[in-house]
């Protein structure tokens, strides 16, 4: 946790103050994590300087476990999105291949399979 309640004679409110207007202001700072896996940092912000105290940093350490896994868990189902995404264009890729490699063929549909073949056919 850190405070930053005057951002020009801190080092992190002084690369953050270009961001923000106006540049006068206070932040809060929490570093998430969950087992020494950073997941990023929440930043909570006012306007005007020396607005933050020692029990605002108090009270806002009790919500980092649960901010923590809901910023983990948001991760995680971005990353299985984009591995199922990842999946359905590797499958759409491989149904052309096997198209282009044996064609729309059904063995069978000439003799044993042809009734059933007709059928279809009218279904279209």
């Amino acid at each position: 946790m850190r405070i930053v309640n005057s951002p020009d004679a801190d080092p992190v409110g002084r690369t953050l103050r270009q961001y923000f207007e106006p540049q006068d202001y206070s932040a809060l700072l929490m570093y998430l994590s969950i087992e020494e896996q950073k997941l990023g940092t929440l930043f909570v912000r006012t306007e005007g300087k020396d607005r933050y105290s020692e029990e605002h940093a108090r009270l806002l350490a009790l919500l980092k476990e649960p901010i923590s896994h809901a910023v983990s868990n948001t991760l995680n189902q971005e990353e299985s999105r984009k591995l199922k995404d990842l999946r359905e264009d590797d499958n759409r890729y491989l149904h052309r291949e096997l198209f282009r490699a044996f064609g729309d063929q059904i063995v069978g549909s000439d003799y044993g399979l042809k009734g059933v073949m007709e059928m279809v056919r009218l279904l279209k």
